[in-house]
């Protein structure tokens, strides 16, 4: 029986830490507290790494750094931890509060200003309703989680068996081209009983009235002829495919018949009762439709019981490099690496066009110029350096990466590798490749430095793009043509 929760408190003032402290550990029903007070983000992040995780992490949204607030925090903390608990603390609630901690993947937001018995409760609700969720989970989704790349899809994925067994009849699907909802809609297929009814309808596949409706009696009537399939809702669903697309008629039919919850054929009397319920799916914020006009608001209002959003890849960059890593290993013909800087390159791409997909079909063109099986910057389409520059032009990234110097407009001479010319030296092309060659290695283990690397034969291939055994007989030859002495070399590995 759970009769003790651990909870890690991250607040900057130390008074707001001793007061909470002090509130918690005087409860002692229906659950007692144990708290864990951290001043700053490090010291909580070092405890969380090295120790048992908190039951309940506790973040004041209000924190003295102007780069990071509980939101961004919570959003971190969920990515790294995707099962643990998470609540933001503030002296203000708004409901704009509310929304971006619920997008941050907070599992709830409470005021500094309840009183002792509200914040128990509220902090022993929360954890009570999570594990409920967790303790919902199926053998499928158990499997599932073992392959779902990243935390945006484990968090999407958790909530499937929560949706199922509730008495919500209405799911809405929504997110842009290549997000990942086919595969979410296949996830959740999977996690239906074998025996459970599912039909789909595409929205953008009618040209008349008639026929839309038509196709929803076919529909309804299969479920009518499934004997004793119709007693409860939950034993049926009905997919809706891309209902952003359907015009005004064919939004007013399928409003009308949902308000009925019953419908009857063109120019006959009987009625069909509708016993199923219902996914459905938009590429495009349905909101937006409505504000102006171009959806109807009482259909969008049936069809938001429940939603869930995928954001598109641009929003989760912190997970592109598993995708990355995920698709570099499954591709035909792989297992192919990734140098350090082609992924930087691609780390710093947007995606618009096709989001996920998108980012698979450029690894698949990489692979027509690969060198033996490692991907470099070379193989990386135009359109993908071309798209990286405008944006940065455009000021639209705060990309900090190795990759994003180069199209900097900045005239940064440190980012230019420079060989001097003597006309009255011959210098052989040999001779010119082997000193680009100690220059690139000299500029690379500096920028591996600077961002806390190891410039080790392992890494300084992978970026440059040759085996390590290439590179070891090549910084073995430029040792002894006295090219590049040996302390630099040794100077580099103990960095």
């Amino acid at each position: 029986m759970l009769n003790r929760l651990r909870v890690f408190h991250l607040d900057d003032s130390i008074v707001e830490l001793n007061i909470v402290k002090s509130l918690l550990t005087r409860i002692s029903d229906p659950v007692s507290f144990t708290v864990f007070s951290f001043s700053n983000a490090s010291h909580l992040m070092d405890r969380m790494k090295r120790a048992k995780l908190p039951d309940i992490l506790l973040i004041d949204y209000a924190l003295n750094d102007p780069d990071v607030d509980g939101v961004s925090l919570a959003k971190h903390y969920r990515s790294l931890f995707p099962d643990i608990v998470i609540i933001i603390c503030s002296n203000i609630i708004s409901s704009e509060l509310g929304i971006a901690a619920n997008q941050a993947g907070a599992n709830n937001y409470i005021a500094k200003t309840a009183t002792a018995e509200e914040f128990g409760m509220t902090l022993y609700n929360t954890y009570k309703v999570s594990s409920i969720k967790q303790t919902l989970s199926n053998p499928v989704i158990s499997k599932l989680k073992k392959t779902i790349i990243g935390p945006t899809f484990q968090r999407l994925i958790n909530r499937i068996p929560a949706l199922q067994s509730s008495e919500i009849r209405f799911i809405h699907i929504e997110g842009e081209h290549g997000t990942g909802k086919s595969f979410y809609i296949q996830c959740f297929r999977d996690c239906l009983p074998r025996s459970t009814l599912f039909f789909s309808i595409n929205s953008i596949t009618f040209h008349d009235q008639n026929q839309f409706q038509e196709a929803l009696l076919e529909v309804i009537g299969k479920l009518k002829e499934a004997k004793g399939m119709l007693n409860k809702a939950d034993n049926a669903w009905l997919l809706l495919e891309d209902v952003d697309y359907l015009d005004n008629r064919y939004q007013s039919i399928l409003f009308n018949l949902l308000r009925r919850k019953a419908t009857s054929s063109v120019g006959c009397k009987r009625t069909l009762q509708l016993h199923f319920r219902i996914l459905s799916t938009s590429t495009r914020s349905v909101t937006e439709l409505v504000k102006n006009g171009s959806f109807l608001p009482g259909l969008w209002n049936i069809l938001r019981e429940a939603s869930v959003e995928i954001n598109p890849l641009r929003n989760r960059s912190s997970e592109i490099a598993d995708y990355i890593n995920f698709f570099s290993k499954t591709l035909k013909g792989g297992p192919y690496s990734v140098s350090l800087t082609a992924m930087e390159i691609l780390r710093n791409y947007t995606y618009d066009i096709g989001n996920i997909s998108e980012l698979k079909n450029v690894l698949v063109s990489m692979t027509e110029t690969k060198i033996g099986n490692m991907l470099t910057p070379l193989s990386i389409p135009d359109y993908v350096h071309k798209g990286i520059a405008t944006a940065i032009a455009n000021k639209s990234t705060t990309a900090d990466s190795l990759y994003s110097l180069p199209y900097s407009n900045q005239k940064v001479h440190n980012n230019n590798i420079i060989l001097k010319w003597n006309s009255d030296l011959k210098i052989s092309f040999d001779l010119y490749c082997d000193l680009l060659l100690v220059e690139l290695l000299r500029k690379t283990s500096q920028e591996l430095i600077k961002f806390g690397k190891k410039p080790s034969f392992r890494l300084l291939s992978k970026i440059i793009g040759i085996t390590r055994n290439t590179l070891a007989s090549k910084i073995h030859f430029l040792i002894d043509r006295n090219i590049l002495s040996i302390d630099e070399v040794t100077e580099w590995k103990r960095s």
